[in-house]
This record gives structure tokens, C-alpha cells and sequence, in this order.
């Protein structure tokens, strides 16, 4: 992780390592000379008093995406706590638990008699 933070980001080129990697001596040039450009870039950064770790931070961790992602945990949190608990009913009725919605004595019947129904039929 270092060397990504360090040579690796400061050694980039405009157009990436595919742009150059397909001629094999500039590769090798790029590789040889990769530290020496992470040192020039890490050196004029300091002289023009850039600090990198601010300016690199991942922006995931940006002020706004910190509070957005706050605010979908909380709308999370919150879609959940309004579903129905079926362990907590202090009910005897069926109840869909997608919906929330109690059944009609009709059709609870005729789920709570499917088993009945179905050895009759063997």
C-alpha cells in the first residue's frame, strides 16, 4: 500500500502504463526511472507546499460523501424498523410478511387446511 501511495501514484503517466508498455524499452525506461520521478513530484509538491495526503485522500471520505452515506444508513435503519416483526405479534392471524397485511379468514383457512387437502389427494 505504501509503494501505491508513494512511487506508484507519482510515477503515472498521462496516458497510463498501456499507452507505453507496448514498446518494451520504454517500459524499461519507465521502470528504471519510476523512483526518480516519485522523488521530483514528492520534492515540488513540498516546495510549493501541496500537502498529497490532503489532496490524494480517497473521496469516498470527502465531507459530503460522509454525510450522504450517513443519510442512506439512516433511511436504511429506518425502512427496517418499519417492518412488521412477526415473532413480536401477540396474534393468532396469519399475516404477509411482504405487506403486512393480516390474510382473510378465507384464505388462511385454506393455507392452514393445504396439508389436509393435499393427503386427501394422494
Amino acid at each position: 500500500m505504501t509503494i501505491e501511495q508513494t512511487i506508484n501514484k507519482h510515477a503515472k503517466t498521462s496516458g497510463g502504463i498501456i499507452g507505453f508498455s507496448r514498446s518494451l524499452p520504454a517500459y524499461h525506461r519507465w521502470c528504471v526511472t519510476r523512483h526518480n520521478r516519485s522523488q521530483y513530484v514528492s520534492s515540488l509538491q513540498q516546495i510549493a507546499n501541496l500537502d498529497s495526503s490532503a489532496i490524494d485522500g480517497h473521496k469516498d471520505m470527502t465531507f459530503a460523501e460522509r454525510k450522504l452515506s450517513e443519510k442512506l444508513v439512516r433511511n436504511t435503519m429506518e425502512a427496517f424498523s418499519a417492518f412488521i416483526n412477526p415473532f413480536e405479534m401477540d396474534t393468532n392471524e396469519l399475516i404477509c410478511l411482504s405487506s403486512g397485511c393480516r390474510l382473510s379468514d378465507e384464505i388462511a383457512g385454506d393455507l392452514l387446511k393445504a396439508e389436509e387437502f393435499g393427503q386427501k389427494k394422494i
